[in-house]
C-alpha cells in the first residue's frame, strides 16, 4: 500500500499531528491489530503492525513507514499477498484516521 495525503502545515507541526496516529489506528481497529513496533527519527515513523486475520497462528507484521513534509506526507506498508484483496480496504482505514489527526485541535 502507497499513500500520499496532502495537509497544510508546515512540517514540525505535522509531525506532531501525527503523534497519536498509531494510537488512534489501535484505539479504532484494536480488535484486528497490534502495534509492534512505533520509532520515530526526525519526520519519519517506522512502524510495524501484527494483523489479526482470524485464522488461526497467520498474524503477519506489516512494516510501515511515513514520511512527513511540508504540505504532505507519504505512507508505505507492502501487503502481503494473500491479502491484497484487503488493500483498497486499509488504504480508506488509514486515510480515516489520518483525517481524524489533522483535523483535530491539538499541535
Amino acid at each position: 500500500m502507497k499513500l500520499e495525503y496532502t495537509h497544510n502545515l508546515q512540517q514540525d507541526q505535522a509531525v506532531k499531528k501525527l503523534a497519536p496516529f498509531l494510537e488512534q489506528l489501535k484505539t479504532q481497529y484494536g480488535d484486528k491489530i497490534k502495534i509492534v513496533k512505533e520509532e520515530w527519527k526526525d519526520n519519519i515513523l517506522s512502524f510495524r503492525i501484527k494483523v489479526k486475520t482470524g485464522i488461526p497462528f497467520v498474524e503477519p507484521e506489516i512494516p510501515g513507514l511515513i514520511t512527513v513534509e511540508d504540505n504532505r506526507l507519504w505512507a508505505e506498508a507492502p501487503v502481503p499477498a494473500f491479502a491484497e484483496s484487503l488493500a483498497t480496504e486499509a488504504q480508506v482505514k488509514f486515510t480515516e484516521v489520518l483525517n481524524r489527526c489533522f483535523q483535530s485541535e491539538a499541535i
